[in-house]
């Protein structure tokens, strides 16, 4: 048995924004985004870099998450940096 030492309490320790890009924009992201924002994240979701099969589902996904998170395109984020 090897014994593995952790070198930080979790992963996401000292991270306060998360970027988010992903398909099925109305499943994996929108979960992933509500699960973030309620623990206390900030989320940026890349408008450019999300997708749905069908767009008007992806559409409405990106409005419902507009409350608990601020969209951006992905130029917008890097030249924000």
């Amino acid at each position: 048995m090897e014994v593995i030492i952790k070198v930080r309490e979790r992963a996401f320790l000292g991270v306060q924004t998360l970027i988010v890009a992903g398909i099925t924009t109305h499943w994996a992201v929108e979960g992933t985004v509500r699960v973030a924002a309620d623990r206390g994240f900030d989320c940026i979701i890349l408008t450019d870099c999300v997708a749905s099969a069908n767009i008007s589902v992806h559409e409405e996904a990106l409005e419902r998450m507009d409350s608990i998170s601020r969209l951006a395109t992905s130029s917008d984020v890097i030249i924000s940096l």
